[in-house]
């Protein structure tokens, strides 16, 4: 049979079966680039493509693609195929998912084709059969060759030359069943390692292949912990029995004698539910968010009826006749008014209003691409209000604009509402995180984050006319999320308007997405900039660094990268040449700042300084430094990031003092999210800050990158405002041209768990399939640990569906994990506490404020007393701020804050992210007891406190490393080498002593990799807080004689099996009490004096165990209760509460020891108000008042 054979057997089977037609699009690619075809059944969500030099064979590409894929899902038997060995080539001869930016060509093809081999089971447990990067090509090679399957990979290159990437791919089939991967890597291994990654997952999905040896990786990656004696105290073994006993749990039996190791628990081999794959399967419903205009009696920003007022009574033509003529009035009668509107029409979108008001009446999307300065982000939604109302349809129009951050949100709408010379919430208002400010409900506009709009979808986008989804070239996961279902709500409601407004970069991206939409281009009223790159810094400066320069460190694994300091082109002078190997790429040259802004000052031109920094630690240091310069009193410096008061954030716009130069230290908010009008000068550090994310390991990194020429471009732009300007960066012209054109997309390199979740509550379906719709699909290794990490946490059941603990966590908006610890904190009578760390962990910046050593103070780390915890001093910090607020009132907590060395800022954005978590959870049902804070003991032994500790591990696990000298930890990757503490850690003391704790394992944070990988936020915890809170594997191992008990395959316990496996037990009683009061959280307090929440308290305290080789034990005697904890010297802890803090082992000089010891005037007793010498501690009065929040 020939090609046009399968063209006509897909056509008859689908008019025979369905009696639907396929429909081939079929598109050129250029000259010599071929033909790209996409093949469509209505009423299937598998798109098949295909390419070729000619459109017959793209088309025949396509169909045996089609084909391919009715053979895998059972609906078509291979042997009925004609010419059926043109499956196993089809692939060789064109059909490559292309790496282009348009819909039918980014890449959706291949993750569609991977989730198909998905359908119908769960993603295998965790790692996915044991099989990682490292390992799959050993598993692989020899399953082609025992098969004699002959294939191999298709490599692609795409991007510049100097930033090329590779796609690797590979195509089989395989008894009846279509085998195909197409992954991306930096370099052709790296490709084909991922590549060989997918098609081994997928074997062993089919049940073709059986698991690796390992979990995690090969036997060299993998490390193990020195046996770690453990003894639970006999007291607690009895009561643990007894437990286990009255509740009748059935704890795993363990098995004497044995020589080979024994599972108790593994979390990753839940049941699988089986799917059938029949007709249903193979087709999908569209999304199904309900949508409607604008109708009478409805509250588009409350979502609810309006059941009194003015527009509870009135028809919606009463109210458009209304507005109409509430607006003429004002235009006619209001000078101010009139005169901003003369204003307006002097930007340069005012010339292209007819354009853009044509695109939109005639299309569903239109994307508007303007310049910075242009006016798109004020004017657009003004222009749509003000027709509305001129055509008397004022009720018929409700504009939702979407901003990145929350800052632009707010300080766009105060714009808006003062170009309307009206007050927010009128007919313009603002809801973010924390704060909301509604506009009436008809002829209105509301400013939001994307966050806000996707928690609203839940209750759907009734009254919403527009959707402007602006500064969308940022990418972030949030918006990719949301393109994805607005381009399916056009689709089914044409009636929708959607705008996206977009910075001057590569619009067509976009525009194919939503179908070739209409692209309107808008000017900028750009001055000049005139540009220097870092060496014509130097050399106009005749700069010399005074202090040492470090050297560029360079870790064993990272790929080499090439100094662009060395490669200085031009005509410099051999100074500058010299100066510039000196500089390190990576680190920011404050003393060259500093010298930039003094050269600015002589230039004498009026102006602010907009300095771009990647981060809060960068934006400090620099602030710090200029504060110390000689010039410091002719600056008015102010820092600008995303958790500062909206108050210090106001104070950017407002314009600096006679004969002080304004500078601005920024993060990248300020680069298109909002507009400074008097910046004539940029300093760009061309660095910024971004959160990776590596899916095997579960690793995240916030690593300090090289940004992108995009982003480059807009900061320059930025000089430009109101005069000629000048833009200074600090890199080199040959690292300029060797950065990334633009940034990745962050649904590309960010964890998917928070997204997999709103998929899930939002009803979207498959969480792979959703997602294969994004405009560039994430890895589908991302996907699967998703998926994977939210069953272990019980939020998706066997059949990928939200349980009730999973529809609490998708409401709350942080970490699903966090959102977890929140939930079981409250069952713990913890949630006041709870909350203040998740919401420390949303807030991302530091409570303490640092010194140049970047490193605590003896006043900073005393608020975690004798606790090894960072957790528990920013605990500590903030129960002091807040003693300080409801005592003595706002005015005292600026002085309070600089005298402990605390972030005013940060506490404050705490403060209100706390009140908002909790505020959530009462909404659900929860009582108000469970979130009352509690007076926790820092200095002395407090089960309540050892609670909060293990609790922790729920939030953070797998997050865990153990101590090994001084700052160094390892964690379970052996090839990630020694990490360390972090320098702001209250566990790193400034000593070159040893330092022991009495306990080696800790939980932390996050990782940051600066050269190293670098543990924040880091908190000792008991070997039982990881058996109760964390472990998702245990084993006993026999060894040398002996039992071990091995948790996650890498820590090592010497302890009783029996007793393990008799906690183990307690966890699947947890759980059962969890997922009860997650359907009926008002029955918590029924569960929280439970004799198996409180057995698990008594676990929990840091002396329910012995552990004979910690170094604090041999001396150890239990804090006895006697006398108030107020009168115990810092002495008398130095043996007996040993457990709770490090010591410093000197060989030859013990008078060291006190040099690092905390300052016991300063040392917190207690979280709360000051007490004796000036420590802090609650009162009875303060939880009281807590209470009555």
């Amino acid at each position: 049979m020939g090609e046009r054979d399968i063209k006509e057997f897909l056509y008859a089977f689908l008019m025979k079966n369905y009696r639907i037609p396929p429909v081939y699009d079929v598109k050129s690619l250029g000259d010599q680039n071929g033909y790209y075809c996409e093949l469509r059944v209505n009423g299937f969500h598998y798109v098949a493509t295909g390419r070729s030099t000619s459109k017959r064979n793209a088309q025949t590409s396509a169909a045996n693609s089609f084909v391919a894929h009715l053979v895998y899902k059972g609906a078509i038997k291979a042997e009925e195929i004609p010419n059926r060995n043109a499956l196993s080539i089809v692939r060789q001869r064109g059909l490559h998912a292309s790496s282009g930016n348009d819909t039918a060509t980014s890449g959706r093809y291949v993750h569609r084709t991977e989730e198909d081999s998905r359908l119908g089971r769960e993603p295998a447990p965790f790692s996915v059969g044991g099989y990682s990067a490292e390992n799959a090509k050993a598993k692989l090679h020899p399953f082609l060759m025992e098969n004699r399957i002959q294939t191999d990979y298709v490599y692609e290159s795409y991007g510049p030359d100097h930033h090329k990437n590779f796609f690797a791919e590979m195509s089989f089939i395989f008894r009846g069943r279509e085998i195909y991967a197409r992954e991306k890597g930096w370099t052709k291994a790296l490709a084909s390692k991922s590549c060989a990654l997918s098609i081994v997952r997928q074997l062993y999905e089919m049940k073709f292949i059986g698991p690796s040896g390992t979990t995690v990786g090969t036997k060299k990656n993998q490390v193990e912990t020195k046996p770690f004696p453990v003894i639970l105290r006999d007291e607690l073994e009895k009561e643990l029995n007894k437990t286990i006993m009255e509740f009748r749990l059935l704890p795993s039996i363990v098995r004497r004698n044995s020589i080979e190791p024994q599972t108790l628990l593994d979390e990753r081999l839940a049941p699988k539910a089986m799917r059938l794959g029949d007709e249903g399967d193979l087709r999908c419903s569209s999304i199904d968010i309900p949508w409607s205009p604008p109708t009478a009696n409805w509250n588009t920003w409350t979502a609810s009826t309006i059941e009194r007022g003015y527009f509870a009574t009135v028809s919606m033509n009463t109210i458009s006749q209304d507005l109409w003529q509430r607006q003429e009035r004002r235009i006619q009668s209001d000078v101010s008014l009139q005169k901003a509107l003369e204003e307006r029409k002097a930007l340069p979108i005012y010339a292209f209003k007819n354009a853009v008001m044509d695109a939109l009446y005639n299309h569903s999307v239109v994307v508007i691409r303007g310049n910075t300065g242009s006016g798109k982000s004020t004017q657009v939604c003004q222009y749509i209000l003000d027709d509305y109302l001129r055509w008397k349809e004022g009720a018929q129009c409700s504009v939702i604009v979407t901003q990145p951050r929350r800052i632009s949100a707010i300080s766009v709408a105060e714009r808006v509402a003062s170009e309307r010379r009206e007050e927010v919430g009128e007919s313009v208002g603002f809801s973010v995180r924390f704060e909301s400010t509604l506009p009436r409900p008809y002829g209105s506009i509301l400013f939001c984050t994307v966050g806000v709009l996707l928690r609203r979808l839940e209750r759907g986008l009734h009254g919403v006319s527009h959707v402007i989804v602006d500064e969308v070239h940022e990418r972030d996961t949030n918006t990719d999320f949301l393109l994805i279902m607005l381009r399916d709500l056009v689709y089914r409601h044409p009636e929708l308007r959607v705008i996206l407004m977009s910075a001057t970069i590569d619009t067509s991206l976009f525009s194919r997405y939503f179908g070739r939409c209409p692209v309107v281009d808008i000017p900028g009223r750009v001055h000049p900039v005139q540009l220097y790159y870092l060496e014509d810094c130097v050399e106009m400066l005749r700069f010399r660094p005074r202090q040492e320069v470090k050297k560029n460190y360079q870790r064993k694994d990272d790929e080499e990268e090439e100094n662009m300091n060395l490669k200085v082109i031009g005509k410099y002078s051999p100074e500058t040449k010299n100066t510039m190997a000196l500089l390190n790429e990576k680190e920011i040259c404050l003393e060259l700042v500093e010298e930039l802004l003094i050269h600015i000052r002589q230039m004498k031109i009026p102006g602010a300084v907009l300095i771009f920094l990647p981060g809060w630690s960068t934006i400090f240091a620099l602030l710090r430094h200029l504060q110390q310069s000689r010039y410091a009193s002719d600056y008015l410096l102010l820092p600008l990031h995303s958790m500062l008061p909206r108050e210090d954030q106001r104070r950017v716009f407002q314009p600096a003092p006679e004969r002080r130069m304004k500078v601005i230290l920024a993060t990248n908010i300020a680069e298109s999210s909002i507009t400074i009008d008097d910046v004539v000068f940029v300093i760009d550090s061309c660095l910024a800050n971004i959160k990776l994310f590596t899916s095997h390991n579960n690793m995240h990194n916030y690593a300090t990158v090289w940004a992108a020429q995009d982003n480059l471009e807009q900061r320059r732009g930025r000089a430009g405002r109101v005069r000629p300007g000048y833009a200074f960066r600090l890199c080199s012209y040959s690292r300029y041209q060797h950065l990334e054109k633009s940034l990745k997309a962050e649904i590309l390199r960010s964890p998917l768990h928070e997204t997999a979740l709103a998929i899930k509550l939002l009803r979207l379906g498959s969480i792979a399939h959703f997602l294969s719709k994004a405009i560039e699909p994430p890895p589908i290794d991302a996907i699967i640990e998703a998926e994977v990490m939210l069953r272990e946490m019980k939020c998706l059941d066997a059949q990928e569906e939200l349980t009730a603990l999973g529809r609490l966590v998708a409401r709350i908006p942080v970490e699903p994990s966090l959102a977890k610890m929140i939930i079981v904190g409250a069952l713990f009578g913890h949630g006041d506490a709870m909350c203040i760390l998740a919401a420390g962990e949303s807030v991302s910046a530091d409570v303490f404020y640092l010194g140049l050593n970047k490193r605590l103070n003896n006043t900073q780390r005393s608020f975690a007393g004798h606790r090894c915890s960072d957790h528990v001093a920013m605990l500590s910090a903030f129960y002091a701020y807040d003693q300080v607020r409801i005592d003595s009132g706002p005015r005292s907590l600026h002085s309070f804050c600089d005298a402990n060395g605390l972030s005013y800022s940060t506490l404050r954005a705490l403060y209100d992210a706390r009140c908002q978590l909790r505020d959530i959870l009462l909404s659900f049902g929860f009582p108000k007891s469970c979130f009352t804070p509690k007076a926790y003991r820092v200095n002395g032994n407090d089960p309540e406190l050892d609670t909060v500790i293990g609790l922790i591990g729920i939030g953070h696990y797998p997050n865990i490393c153990v101590h090994r000298e001084k700052r160094k930890v390892q964690m379970a990757e052996a090839r990630l080498g020694p990490s360390l503490i972090h320098k702001s850690s209250v566990n790193c003391i400034d000593s070159s002593d040893e330092i022991e704790f009495p306990l080696p394992f800790f939980v932390f944070s996050e990782k940051i990799r600066a050269g190293t990988v670098v543990c924040k936020n880091v908190t000792l915890v008991t070997p039982l807080h990881l058996i109760l809170f964390g472990a998702k594997r245990v084993q006993i191992i026999p060894e040398s004689g002996m039992y071990l008990v091995r948790l996650d395959g890498w820590i090592n316990l010497q302890i009783n099996p029996q007793t393990v496996a008799n906690m183990l037990a307690l966890k699947p009683a947890l759980d059962e009490i969890i997922a009860r009061l997650s359907a009926d959280p008002e029955s918590v307090t029924t569960f929280t004096q439970s004799p198996l929440v409180n057995m698990i308290s008594r676990l929990c305290e840091f002396h329910a165990a012995e552990y004979p080789s910690s170094p604090a034990s041999q001396n150890y005697k239990r804090p006895s209760d006697e006398g108030s904890d107020s009168e115990v010297k810092f002495g008398r802890f130095e043996n007996r509460a040993a457990c709770y803090r490090p010591s410093l082992v000197s060989q030859n000089n013990s008078s060291r020891r006190n040099e690092s010891t905390y300052s016991k005037s300063n040392a917190p007793g207690y979280a709360g108000q000051r007490g004796v010498n000036g420590n802090w501690r609650a009162t009875p009065e303060y939880v009281r008042k807590q209470d009555s929040f």
